[in-house]
């Protein structure tokens, strides 16, 4: 479950990257239009482009969630699940604002809490 709550966090956060970086260039827009100093114009220009990299690093993390979390999820792989949370877990709080890393920290808690049988390796839950 927390990881369908962290790819649909991830997908609302690059829109609202986006949204944030068409403000932003309006903005820019408004400022030079209006004669405002030039700083506050490049300022405006400088954020727009950070937010549509954080937009770029949120779609990687959600893209991340779909193919390489999702699978072994899916086939109760939970070794390989287990293995691959931490990367999920470090870009989440780089790109999720915080709110993707501790949606993904607690499927990497949940996954831990499973019994050492189940996480074996090779060894697959039938759910």
């Amino acid at each position: 479950m927390f990881l369908l709550w962290g790819k649909l966090f991830f997908l609302v956060g690059v829109m609202v990257y986006i949204v944030a970086a068409l403000l932003s260039f309006a903005n820019f827009i408004d400022y030079f239009i209006r004669g405002f100093p030039p700083n506050w114009a490049v300022a405006s220009i400088v954020w727009a482009i950070l937010e549509i990299m954080l937009a770029a690093g949120s779609f990687f993390c959600f893209l991340l969630a779909r193919q390489k979390l999702q699978e072994p999820f899916e086939d109760n792989d939970f070794p390989t699940l287990h293995r691959r949370l931490p990367l999920a877990v470090l870009a989440g709080v780089v790109f999720g604002a915080l709110i993707g890393g501790v949606l993904y920290m607690l499927a990497y808690v949940k996954v831990d809490e499973l019994p050492e049988e189940i996480k074996g390796p090779g060894h697959r839950l039938n759910l």
